[in-house]
């Protein structure tokens, strides 16, 4: 009987001592959590927090006030309310911003960067002329556009099937065309949905089929019969240089039949 009350004595203890530091930590986490929520709530309203500067860099097609609407932004407001990420997306819709970038500088600045769509080509597209970049998008023209572009013939307009993907493609074959032929020289890149390539001399009104490789060695083929093309065969409007062993030539809609004109064993030309 002594023992069983002493056992009973001891975890009674024991009990009073678990509800004691229970008790204890809740008090603890009450006050903590108050502190924290106090805490919160006067860095949300705090004067010291209150933006008053926000830089923007890197804009020269859109404007400053054009970014910070689409942000949502105006001097005053709380820093601790802003969601970055949310903010990039919404300036990132922007169609002439390629990437946005959303920092807090503590305690009241906050900075804005952007990099800017770069025009690579002038695209003819549904008989409009439009500035492409080199991921695909299809942008305005205005006042700031580079008009010494070669025509890029062949792009799409972007709809719900069509994506930005398959002008890409057709937009770095075209910088490859100009990296290896010189953009001086051409006035119009056509690249189908397979790849070839075809071009129009600055200085001669003439197709030239230049296919998917060695655009170099028939550009230098074409460079080297142009002038005898011309004099013998003065209407001609597309030169097919495909083949590796054959120059054809297409004539005006009234002379419609294709001629090979020079070939590795007839020597026509």
């Amino acid at each position: 009987m002594g023992r069983w009350m002493r056992s009973l004595r001891r975890k009674s203890r024991q009990d009073v001592l678990r509800y004691f530091y229970v008790g204890l930590s809740l008090i603890f986490m009450t006050v903590f959590g108050w502190g924290i929520y106090r805490v919160t709530l006067f860095a949300q309203t705090s004067e010291l927090l209150e933006i008053r500067e926000i830089q923007v860099s890197g804009e020269h097609r859109v404007s400053k006030n054009e970014i910070l609407a689409r942000a949502g932004y105006f001097s005053g407001m709380n820093a601790l309310q802003i969601n970055l990420e949310k903010t990039r997306l919404a300036i990132e819709e922007i169609l002439w911003i390629r990437h946005a970038t959303v920092r807090r500088v503590w305690p009241n600045q906050l900075a804005v960067s952007v990099v800017e769509r770069t025009p690579v080509a002038l695209a003819r597209i549904d008989s409009e002329i439009y500035l492409v970049d080199v991921d695909g998008f299809i942008l305005p023209v205005d006042a700031l556009t580079n008009t010494n572009f070669p025509i890029l013939d062949g792009l799409v307009a972007l709809d719900e099937e069509r994506s930005v993907d398959a002008n890409a493609f057709k937009i770095s074959i075209y910088q490859e065309t100009l990296e290896v032929l010189g953009e001086s020289q051409l006035s119009e890149v056509h690249v189908s949905d397979a790849g070839d390539v075809s071009v129009v001399p600055v200085d001669d009104a003439v197709v030239v089929d230049l296919g998917m490789v060695e655009h170099r060695i028939r550009w230098e083929k074409y460079l080297s019969l142009k002038k005898l093309i011309r004099e013998d065969y003065p209407t001609t409007r597309r030169i097919d240089l495909r083949f590796r062993d054959q120059v054809i030539i297409q004539t005006e809609e009234n002379e419609p039949e294709d001629r090979i004109i020079w070939a590795e064993e007839t020597k026509l030309l």
